[in-house]
């Protein structure tokens, strides 16, 4: 089980086309003043016409940009481009006592097959201070679908808890 003290880790890499060195200009480097970590616990979801209060776990996700190297044509080497960005599905969890409406978008969605762009909804995962009232970085969801809803595997001590698995067309990353 995670500690709900850990702290909420973004890795993000780059692949630069081309790197130059430069002299220093000797100026000094200010940093910006210290804060406390977002932890991992510490956000909200919202998802249009779902109630998201009650998810307590969404697992971890990564957005892949890969590159490309070409020629540039003109002989004198290659160029760096990127291809099309792959979207992760998103899955997370809550109480089973807390989905009805996530069971009815599932049953429309799914077994109903009404899954046109229409019934695909958007969301916001907030990454809060440790106030729980102040985002400091958001990641918007754009296109999300549900994909699958099913129960977590339980030893019949804890409470019932469904696990939805849900695609995402587009995302978006800010820093508030």
């Amino acid at each position: 089980m995670r500690q709900l003290k850990e702290a909420a880790l973004f890795t993000l890499k780059f692949k630069p086309e081309t790197t130059q060195y430069k002299k220093s200009s000797g100026a000094k480097i200010s940093m910006p003043p210290k804060r406390k970590l977002v932890r991992a616990s510490d956000f909200r979801l919202q998802i249009d016409g779902l109630d998201c209060t009650r998810v307590n776990r969404i697992e971890s996700f990564t957005v892949i940009r890969k590159v490309v190297t070409a020629s540039d044509g003109s002989g004198g080497g290659a160029i760096t481009l990127p291809t099309r960005v792959e979207f992760p599905n998103i899955t997370l969890s809550l109480p089973e006592a807390f989905a009805e409406d996530w069971f009815e978008w599932a049953k429309d969605f799914i077994v109903d097959g009404n899954n046109t762009n229409a019934q695909e909804k958007s969301g916001t995962l907030s990454f809060l201070e440790p106030t729980l009232t102040t985002a400091r970085a958001r990641i918007k969801f754009f296109n999300l679908g549900i994909c699958r809803l099913t129960p977590e595997k339980n030893d019949g001590t804890a409470v019932p808890r469904v696990r939805a698995e849900l695609y995402c067309e587009r995302m978006e990353y800010e820093i508030v």
